[in-house]
């Protein structure tokens, strides 16, 4: 029986870029020789390559390598997956020749890359399971751990022993993170705890920055650090503080012994007596703070100040609320109609007051005008730096060319006019002279740039006339381009006329 020697030329990790199709590899280039020291030259020698924790297998797989000249090269993976085996401790490799009885001896021990150095106690493996295929990546202390199952999982550091405690961080949820701290858990599917103490990220998608003893339970819910803070409902938030509960769906707790208990609330408590303000319905916004809210000022002399305004509002009856901005003048909130014809009104009071602001029941808005017939109506002037109207292709169908245009615009009559503003003083119509067209003129030549509003009066949509114009400037660009050649053509042949009379 042959005795065989193995030295190793080359053993180094590649790293490839597409889950589950290529997995990791590492290049092994090995000298073969018998049992005198001569190179080994051969085809098609099978070899058994096993790796060793602690002296227990924990891979194999056999390839079948050319030999010459004693050297022969592998990527140990190509047959059983690498990826799937956790680098977090020392490894030997084993080799097996075909038809030996045993593993070449001894062992030849894996060595870390130069930069591999870098990165002391972080280590990654491949996980498959029934519906989700991913690297868990863990770092930090050696106790960090991913849970069973769990695929996609981040620890990038901390945990450890203190005054042997074991602190150590884990992942228990599929695409969890901890980012670092002690004792911190990521249990719901892609939680995160950023860092901290003692915090849990139990939810789906939960989140807690870091702190102490918090916990995000609810879905999507935030916890942003602080201590002893809970937000258990979906999508609730504690931006920090302590001992706040945010229960609530979409609720928002914060200060100290805030407690957001229903759905939509928001609530701040201040940290002057120790007692917990709680909601009592949903969509409240709660706010105690024993030292006033000040807008405006930062010494608020009562429970709400606004400086700068001197405002105080104050129930005027009949739904009206009056808001007073200072001795002589105000806005009014009044409700106008009832049911389908509510409106919503704020109006000027006092010195040089003008038209109200309506809104309607039917998301109309109306300024300078009590009966609002578009989505914004306004009787005056607007002046705007930018106005976009949607055009994207995608929003529109039966688009069709704009032809015979030039005859169109013959058709219109462009004229000068003055607003009867003595008439109408309602419709805050400016003075003086004034360039456009009549609508109902407009109508029989472009009935798609007039509309006619509820109270029968005609509006333009000056916008549509625009295409219709380039439309025919192009007309007459390629009537004139066509009389340019004629022309031409006959500059042509009186020229060559001319020549030959002349000679």
């Amino acid at each position: 029986m042959r005795s065989l020697l193995v030295t190793i030329l080359a053993l180094t990790a590649i790293s490839t870029s597409v889950l589950a199709q290529a997995p990791d590899s590492l290049s092994f280039q090995g000298f073969l020789t018998d049992s005198l020291g001569n190179p080994i030259d051969s085809t098609g020698v099978s070899i058994t390559f096993t790796l060793y924790k602690n002296g227990v297998g924990v891979w194999t797989e056999m390839q079948t390598v050319d030999v010459e000249d004693g050297v022969f090269n592998v990527l140990l993976g190509k047959v059983t997956d690498l990826s799937t085996l956790a680098f977090d401790q020392p490894m030997d490799l084993g080799i097996k020749l075909d038809g030996e009885a045993s593993e070449i001896s001894p062992r030849t021990p894996l060595a870390a890359a130069a930069y591999a150095k870098a990165l002391p106690g972080l280590y990654t493996f491949y996980r498959v399971t029934a519906n989700r295929k991913s690297y868990n990546v863990v770092g930090g202390a050696a106790n960090n751990f991913v849970g069973a199952g769990v695929t996609g999982a981040t620890i990038s550091g901390g945990g450890g022993i203190v005054f042997a405690t074991p602190v150590a961080n884990s992942v228990l949820g599929t695409f969890g993170t901890v980012g670092g701290g002690l004792s911190n858990t990521a249990s719901g599917t892609q939680s995160t705890v950023g860092g901290g103490e003692r915090n849990t990220a139990s939810g789906n998608s939960a989140t807690v920055g870091g702190g102490a003893l918090n916990t995000a339970s609810g879905f999507r819910a935030t916890v942003g650090g602080g201590s002893d803070n809970t937000a258990s409902g979906p999508r609730a938030t504690v931006p920090g503080g302590r001992g706040n509960r945010a229960e609530g769906s979409y609720s928002f707790a914060a200060g100290r012994k805030a407690k957001a208990a229903h759905d939509n609330t928001f609530v701040w408590n201040d940290n002057s007596g120790g007692d917990t303000l709680s909601s009592t319905a949903d969509d409240q916004f709660l706010i105690r703070a024993r030292g006033g809210v000040g807008i405006g000022t930062n010494a608020p002399m009562s429970q709400l100040e606004v400086n700068d305004g001197y405002v105080t509002v104050t129930n005027k009856g009949s739904g009206a609320i009056l808001l007073h901005l200072n001795t002589d003048r105000g806005w009014v909130f009044r409700q106008h109609g009832t049911g389908a014809d509510t409106k919503l009104e704020l109006a000027g009071i006092g010195a040089g007051a003008n038209k109200s602001f309506i809104i309607t029941t039917l998301g109309n808005v109306g300024i300078g005008t009590t009966s609002p017939s578009q989505k914004l109506h306004v009787n005056g002037s607007v002046l705007a730096n930018n106005v976009s109207v949607p055009s994207d292709r995608r929003l529109k169908r039966n688009i069709l060319p704009i032809s015979n245009s030039l005859h169109t615009v013959s058709r219109l009559s462009g004229v000068y006019y003055e607003w009867r503003t003595d008439e109408y003083p309602d419709r805050s119509f400016e003075d003086g002279r004034h360039i456009g067209f009549i609508a109902q003129d407009v109508e029989g030549v472009v009935p798609e740039a007039v509309t006619v509003g509820p109270d029968g009066t005609y509006s333009m949509r000056y916008q549509e006339i625009i295409p219709i114009l380039v439309e025919a400037i192009k007309e007459q660009q390629q009537t004139i381009d066509e009389q340019r050649g004629v022309i031409a053509r006959l500059d042509d042949r009186l020229t060559a006329l001319e020549a030959a009379g002349t000679n």
